[in-house]
């Protein structure tokens, strides 16, 4: 009797399976759409005719937009697999019972195994039509935050695999995991063995390109398709390239191409080389923090522009080959560009008493003293006052005053250096404090009535164009060109800031954004003193968002020659990193001639001239 018993499952299960059977064919049941791929393996879409793919649109309006998930279904003689479960349904009733028909008219007695690709929503919606079903039994990749605490799967009747998981489901159909971290850590792909077919979900891409949320993503995708390629090309896996076909995640989003194959991954390690040399082509999208499609080929990458120039960074500049520098490469023009500065006095504000500042004027070194030309104003930072006309050379931009950077400008420029009373090595000199002493009764810093009025006698008394005025300023110089912007925006033409020691308000960056002030933030991510983290890193999204704003994280702070600024050799303490302001002193431009952020090659006085003229 068992034997006959044993008969009668087997016909059982391959006359089930003879449902919907012809290749290519699809049919509706209740909210899904099903196709058939081969014999025994279907293809499940939750959307319908009335329900499609993407835009849905009733009465000439987009009603509803469908982002439809695949499911894919496996049978074996004796078990079949679901891989992925889709968006969960809301637009349709009854999508548990119509999904879980789907499955038991095409399984029959077989024993039903569920799985998923990864662990982002859209791919464990429908979970719930198969959790309080005891016999079905759920596998799924363990580094993937999936865990017995998630509480998404039955602890009881669930696996959690890692790399080169076997799923025998019996008669030699056998499917092998291959894990693709990328779209999430443990995304996995699913070969069908000796089919040359693979169910992907999002780990290669979700149509025919990948998002990828962060750098760290990034990385991890690149050496994800190397290794990919290379597990095609063994012969051990008995793939035939040339007719190996990948089933996605999203298919309605592969567009014209009517399948992806061995010409996908071709195309991806060609993007990917491309992006390593920041020469990919690119378009912009807005999508959380993805704001960039790169493409070639059949291939795409959405990511985010930060992450891209980091991944850039890290090519270029492998890090076992990276040594410590030993300093400013311009450092032989310090005395000859310092003495062209003029030191002046000034009391403006008696609770900050008198203030030194000082000044390079054009017109005394060639410049047509008829005519009007634009100032630059800059901030040293905390402690560089005490030392006289040293606090301009402490802020680097000194270069700025030489013949070449001049000439860059596109016109001549005043350059003003104004510096805070914090006292001076001989105690002849006040101490009020940093720029970053604070006024109890405005609560903001205690020298802007002063440098305002610095600005305007300066402004006065020469042939500065008040039209064209920038501000900048590297760590507390920083914080005071941000505290400077609060109440005087609207007389400055732009601003730039090395390594600030203030993170802006949402309501400061409102006003700037409405007055479409341009903005240039340099900041080294292992900044040591100002924490990128803490100062600049809180309004990251929101200078991507405004489109006069220029970001430049700079992964390590370098000098001209590309070595890294620290001041030890074993690279612990925290000042090197911190000092942005010797990239904006040569310039943002290496001695070679590549630019330190490859979306701005013109460096710093090419943004400067596009303010100016």
């Amino acid at each position: 009797m068992k034997h006959l018993h044993l008969i009668f499952t087997l016909v059982s299960c391959f006359a089930i399976s003879a449902i919907c059977n012809a290749k290519g064919e699809k049919v509706e049941i209740g909210t899904y759409t099903v196709e058939t791929i081969d014999k025994n393996i279907w293809h499940i879409m939750d959307c319908t005719k009335d329900y499609p793919a993407g835009p849905v649109i009733k009465d000439g309006k987009m009603v509803a937009y469908n982002n439809i998930s695949d499911m894919y279904l496996v049978n074996g003689l004796t078990k079949a697999l679901l891989i992925d479960m889709s968006n969960k349904i809301v637009w349709g009733e009854d999508a548990d019972k119509h999904l879980r028909k789907i499955i038991s008219d095409r399984i029959g007695a077989r024993e039903l195994i569920v799985t998923v690709t990864h662990s982002h929503f859209d791919h464990t919606g429908m979970a719930y039509a198969f959790t309080s079903d005891p016999k079905v039994k759920f596998v799924v990749p363990g580094i993937d935050f999936f865990s017995p605490d998630d509480k998404i799967f039955p602890s009881d009747r669930t696996v959690y695999f890692n790399d080169g998981y076997r799923i025998d489901l019996g008669k030699g159909v056998v499917i092998k995991t291959f894990s693709l971290p990328g779209h999430t850590p443990g995304s996995t792909l699913f070969f069908l063995e000796g089919k040359n077919v693979c169910f992907t979900g999002d780990g290669i891409g979700s149509g025919h390109g990948v998002w990828l949320f962060d750098y760290e993503s990034l990385v991890n995708y690149e050496n994800s398709i190397y290794k990919l390629d290379a597990f095609i090309n063994d012969p051990s896996n008995g793939i035939d390239k040339s007719k190996l076909i990948f089933y996605s995640g999203h298919t309605h989003q592969r567009g014209d191409l009517p399948s992806l194959g061995i010409q996908y991954i071709e195309d991806m390690k060609v993007l990917l080389e491309k992006m390593k040399t920041f020469s990919a082509d690119y378009e912009e999208m807005n999508f959380r923090r993805l704001n960039r499609n790169y493409h070639y080929g059949q291939a795409w990458i959405s990511c985010n522009e930060y992450d891209a120039v980091h991944f850039y960074d890290t090519h270029r500049f492998p890090v076992d080959k990276d040594v410590v520098g030993r300093g400013p490469t311009h450092y032989a023009k310090h005395a000859e560009l310092i003495k062209k500065l003029d030191e002046h006095k000034t009391t403006i504000d008696s609770r900050v008493g008198e203030m030194k500042y000082y000044l390079y004027d054009p017109t005394k070194y060639g410049a047509d003293p008829s005519k009007k030309y634009p100032m630059v104003v800059i901030f040293h930072g905390a402690n560089n006052g005490k030392n006289g006309v040293q606090c301009a050379s402490d802020s680097d931009c000194y270069t700025f005053l030489s013949e070449e950077y001049q000439k860059l400008l596109g016109t001549p420029a005043y350059f003003l250096f104004p510096k805070a009373n914090e006292g001076s090595p001989d105690d002849s000199e006040p101490v009020v404090g940093t720029w970053m002493t604070m006024d109890k009764e405005t609560g903001k810093s205690i020298y802007i009535p002063s440098l305002v009025g610095i600005i305007n006698e300066v402004i006065a008394q020469n042939n500065v164009d008040a039209s064209k005025l920038i501000v900048g300023g590297t760590s507390a110089g920083g914080f005071m060109t941000w505290q400077f912007l609060i109440d005087n925006y609207k007389m400055v033409k732009g601003a730039f800031l090395m390594a600030p020691a203030f993170c802006p308000t949402k309501e400061m960056l409102d006003n700037y954004e409405a007055a479409k002030l341009p903005i240039w933030i340099i900041h080294g991510r292992k900044d040591g003193i100002c924490l990128y983290d803490k100062t600049t890193g809180p309004n990251e999204a929101r200078f991507e968002a405004m489109p006069m704003v220029r970001l430049s994280i700079l992964e390590h702070v370098r000098y001209g020659d590309k070595g890294l600024v620290y001041f030890s050799p074993d690279r612990t303490d925290p000042m090197g990193q911190h000092l942005a302001l010797f990239a904006v002193g040569q310039n943002l431009i290496y001695d070679d001639g590549t630019p330190y952020d490859p979306r701005y090659p013109d460096g710093m006085t090419g943004w400067m001239r596009s303010i100016f003229l």
